[in-house]
């Protein structure tokens, strides 16, 4: 497992290298001010798409785990389908609604107007696609040709499109953006198509109806709503009390801290079928030992990775993005904390998901929320950014303690670097 997750890491640490690339260029043409306001709109972009996706990416790969393996590749119409006809009737309810509220939106928001948010409408359908088909393959374990279309394809694109615009505002950087989310959906399209028979599809399997993803994807979608809240609304409390170059520092610093992540994402992308797989076969030793591998790993990368920041991160932030950037380093160091004691509580969630516990997480996710919103409201009026900060940290402490405490719970296996101290026990209902 271990050997599996450095091979498709390679690709993913590429991908995220080249989106921080991206990131560098964009915040060097815009400015803090125009970077402020186009974090505000990918922000509510990130948000929007949720609801769309009704919690199915998971769903899928959970799904496609458990009844779409073999050489047999046609049963997966009896998922994907259904799936994709869900997700087109909740993008295009989303969009009627999303369109519908910006004359409010705009007015509560001064840093959105109309040009960003019509960009971010049009996006929607491209990043549910490219989602949902990622899944697909995860569930498969063709878990490269997962990361392709989306931490290579997408940020390559995104990059030449720069060069080519030169953009010096937000909406015309929001059309670059745009643009490498149409290109790599459709490149995610002709990969996934790679895997389907060249005969008519024949589904041996009942096909799964839309009305049962619909409620089996409410808990995952009521995840990722809530999820975002707790990660983005941060960002969000701040754009309604601070100016646009303070938004525009933390904006950036939120940027830099989701770079701690990349070990948690390639680690999930490898194991999530995985996971699936053992425990549909009752293996709870498998899912410890898992644990325990992933764990471990994760802890020793990210602590490397927190105290070179720690050093030299000042430094680099300046050489990056410039002396008017200096003043996010702050803000990094707090939200890197976080995401510290993520990488230390392990993949928590992907097994409470992937056991079909996710109601668990669901719960977790809303304590979070709460106290991110919290403490985002008593912190940032006075604070700003350094209060935003904190707030996000402390509603992450308080979701994966609960996520730990569940797993220890209803799987029976001890979380993170604990699983490497304690025993196996078998789960008390």
């Amino acid at each position: 497992m271990i050997l599996r997750i450095f091979s498709n890491g390679g690709l993913t640490v590429i991908g995220r290298a080249l989106t921080l690339a991206t990131t560098v260029f964009v915040a060097r043409m815009l400015g803090p001010a125009e970077y402020g306001r186009y974090a505000v709109a990918l922000t509510l972009l990130v948000i929007a798409t949720f609801p769309a996706m009704s919690g199915l990416p998971d769903l899928v790969v959970r799904q496609v785990a458990a009844r779409g393996h073999g050489d047999d590749k046609r049963s997966l119409w009896a998922i994907v389908r259904p799936t994709l006809e869900l997700a087109a009737l909740m993008s295009a309810a989303l969009m009627a609604i999303y369109f519908a509220s910006l004359p409010f939106a705009q007015r509560m928001i001064a840093e959105y107007d109309q040009e960003l948010a019509l960009l971010a409408l049009a996006v929607i359908p491209f990043f549910v696609l490219r989602t949902l088909l990622g899944a697909v393959m995860r569930g498969l374990d063709r878990v490269a040709m997962a990361i392709v279309p989306t931490e290579l394809i997408h940020p390559a694109l995104f990059m030449a499109l720069l060069f080519i615009i030169q953009p010096t505002d937000a909406p015309h950087a929001f059309y670059a953006l745009a643009g490498a989310f149409v290109i790599s959906a459709l490149v995610a399209v002709l990969m996934t198509r790679t895997q389907w028979p060249k005969e008519p599809p024949h589904v041996d399997q009942t096909p799964l109806k839309r009305g049962y993803l619909f409620r089996a994807g409410l808990p995952f979608a009521a995840i990722g709503v809530l999820a975002l809240i707790n990660q983005r609304i941060d960002l969000l409390v701040l754009g309604a009390f601070a100016p646009a170059r303070e938004i525009g520092l933390y904006g950036l610093a939120v940027q830099l801290a989701l770079i701690a992540q990349l070990p948690m994402v390639i680690a999930n992308g490898v194991i999530s079928s995985q996971i699936a797989v053992l425990y549909q076969r009752s293996d709870r030793a498998g899912l410890e030992s898992a644990m325990r591998q992933v764990s471990g790993l994760l802890s020793l990368v990210g602590l490397a990775g927190f105290l070179i920041f720690c050093i030299a991160g000042r430094w680099l932030i300046t050489f990056a993005f410039g002396a008017e950037f200096t003043g996010a380093y702050t803000y990094v160091l707090i939200l890197l904390a976080g995401q510290m004691f993520h990488l230390a509580c392990g993949p928590v969630g992907v097994f409470l998901n992937l056991t079909g516990h996710e109601r668990e997480t669901l719960r977790g996710v809303a304590l979070s929320a709460v106290v991110a919103l919290v403490f985002c409201l008593a912190l940032v009026p006075f604070f700003g950014g350094t209060g935003a900060a904190v707030a996000s940290f402390l509603g992450m402490a308080s979701l994966y303690t609960y996520l730990s405490l569940r797993v220890w719970r209803v799987l029976g296996i001890a979380p993170g670097l604990a699983t490497l101290f304690a025993g196996h026990r078998r789960p008390t209902k």
